[in-house]
């Protein structure tokens, strides 16, 4: 009895680590993400996508539960039921070898291994759910052997695990053959039969059901599919192959596990097991990623303050630089406080193109910016062009049907709430949306949506809107980053005196008095230009340091008294530095 608390006791523990590494660690990178990056429909169409598929059920399966996952508190709950069902569905593996009856962390592993694994943004929720189902399958198929007409019972079986589980359902048979030879009642013809069957049944079902290619036949819903990403192929990998290596390991040592001592010295033993497997996964811990997309749920509701506070908890890199000084403009502050912040160079204000999410940072940025052609063009591309399911998302869904109602196409919004309506959460944006389609907001004409980019652009919209203050922000940050000094002076003289600035940003400020050093400058620039008095001395100060002979105190004051500013920036650019 004792035992039984004490061992019910950790695995409470490990419920709770779940809950908290997916509600505290994990809440934007898994649960946000996963829920913004598909959307279940209740429709006949949205079924079907997933019935031609293997382990098909399974997915859609996944895709019901997961937008649940609007809710962080239900989404832990989700996952702390699937780690808890894995759990039990391994432990039954264990006990039908007679292995391991009396550990706790032995049939945690699998459960444990896909924690990390599920953190990385092409984890697939399905491919757990089918986990569980081929695990499962393998206490049926042991039960069914032992039926008078286990010839038929096996083969039918096999073959509806392989609907529900995909390529995961070569762990049951795997797991069947080697209990069969070793536990069971050694009866050839079914293992024989069953292997059979698994092997040609995704081949029979490739020409008669399911229109995929040869690979994701055999191998879909398994980590060697397609060649998972590193990150997510070692735990998941690791996972995978477990549920088949520990029996294995176990059957060669079985008087060794059968002998393993008194209760306590076993529950030491796992708790000593599991603090070091836990401490790994701790570890391998990446917080940069969930502060992306941490980044990313804050700039949805347009939350500026916290994308900033965010944004300085990653390191200088695109996807930190680029929420920044969006952040940044849309609070007033890039040219007053810009380089307080790392910059790495021009690429920090816009994106390359490679995958969902830089894409949709992408459409952000021009939404913001009242581009909505170009902002409806790169959400279109995040949902159709980096998906493996070519589905609806509401990440994307909901930015198309914004960009529709700012354009005021009536036939657009309709289209697309018409497939919100079909969601459980999201059928009540219609007046949203309303709403903005009565909003007269000024849509911005930036000329060729495919050939103009970046600067280009940046230009293109001030010459078609001189007023456009967010262009000129840009622009001006633009020329500042790639120390363009005629281009952010030309900038600076055409279109400043468009705004109402109460006085000259800092870092305009910082860049003409760089300006008219460089130029040698007389007074006439100066009266032209009303620079605080303070801040040239300021500049004479650090140019005196600069001049100086360089160690570590010079370069210490440096950055002490003038690190984020325009001129700190120009002497001492990340990206320099990152490339040494």
């Amino acid at each position: 009895m004792k035992y039984l608390l004490k061992k019910n006791l950790l695995l409470l523990i490990y419920i709770l680590f779940v809950m908290y590494w997916y509600l505290f660690r994990n809440r934007y990178q898994v649960l946000f993400f996963q829920e913004e990056a598909q959307m279940f429909q209740f429709s006949g169409s949205y079924f079907q996508q997933y019935m031609n598929r293997p382990s098909g059920i399974s997915g859609y399966l996944a895709s019901f539960l997961i937008q649940f996952f609007r809710y962080p508190a239900a989404g832990g709950c989700i996952y702390a039921v699937v780690f808890y069902a894995l759990y039990k569905a391994f432990q039954c593996v264990l006990r039908k070898f007679s292995l391991f009856e009396k550990s706790l962390f032995i049939p945690a592993v699998p459960s444990l291994l896909f924690l990390p694994a599920s953190t990385h943004i092409q984890f697939d929720f399905a491919s757990q759910l089918s986990f569980i189902i081929a695990l499962a399958g393998f206490a049926v198929l042991t039960a069914a052997a032992k039926r008078k007409y286990y010839y038929l019972y096996v083969p039918a079986l096999t073959v509806l695990l392989y609907l529900l589980a995909g390529g995961n359902v070569f762990i049951t048979v795997v797991l069947f053959v080697f209990y069969s030879l070793t536990c069971g009642e050694k009866k050839w013809k079914p293992c024989l039969l069953s292997t059979v069957v698994s092997a040609l049944v995704p081949f029979l079902l490739l020409h008669v059901a399911y229109p995929v290619p040869f690979r994701e036949a055999f191998l879909g819903s398994t980590p060697f599919h397609k060649g998972k990403p590193e990150g997510l192929f070692l735990f998941y990998a690791a996972s995978w192959l477990s549920v088949v290596l520990l029996p294995f390991i176990g059957i060669l040592f079985r008087k060794i596990c059968a002998g393993m001592g008194r209760w306590k010295y076993l529950l030491v033993a796992d708790a000593g097991l599991s603090a070091i497997v836990i401490g790994v996964i701790l570890w391998s811990y990446n917080p940069n990623m969930e502060n992306v997309i941490k980044m990313i749920y804050h700039a949805e509701k347009e939350q500026w303050e916290k994308v900033l506070t965010t944004s300085a908890e990653l390191p200088a890199g695109h996807y930190s630089c680029f929420y920044a000084n969006l952040a940044l403009q849309k609070t007033g502050e890039m040219g007053e406080k810009m380089f307080r912040y790392n910059q790495t160079d021009a690429s920090g204000l816009f994106l390359v193109s490679e995958d969902m999410i830089s894409c949709y940072m992408m459409s952000d940025l021009f939404y913001q910016m009242g581009v909505i052609n170009e902002s409806q063009q790169y959400a279109f591309e995040s949902m159709m062009g980096f998906m493996d399911i070519k589905e609806a998302n509401l990440l994307n869904v909901k930015r198309l049907v914004s960009c529709a109602a700012l354009r005021k196409d009536v036939r657009l919004v309709s289209k697309y709430q018409g497939i919100l309506d079909k969601t459980l959460f999201y059928g009540n944006c219609a007046q949203k949306y309303k709403s903005l389609m009565a909003e007269d907001a000024p849509l911005t004409e930036s000329g060729d949506t495919v050939n103009v980019f970046g600067k280009s652009l940046l230009i293109s919209i001030l010459k078609n809107n001189p007023r456009h203050k967010m262009a000129f922000e840009y622009l001006m940050a633009y020329y500042l980053l790639d120390a363009d000094y005629e281009g952010a002076k030309n900038c600076f003289d055409t279109y400043y005196s468009n705004f109402d600035y109460a006085n000259i940003p800092t870092h305009y400020a910082e860049f003409l008095i760089l300006y008219a050093y460089i130029n040698r400058a007389g007074t006439d620039f100066f009266e032209k230009y009303p620079l605080p008095g303070i801040m040239r001395e300021d500049f004479e100060a650090m140019n005196l340091l600069l001049m100086a002979k360089r160690n570590n105190n010079i370069i210490n004051t440096l950055e002490k008294q003038f690190k984020g500013t325009y001129w700190f920036y120009i002497q001492f650019p990340l990206i320099a530095s990152q490339k040494k």
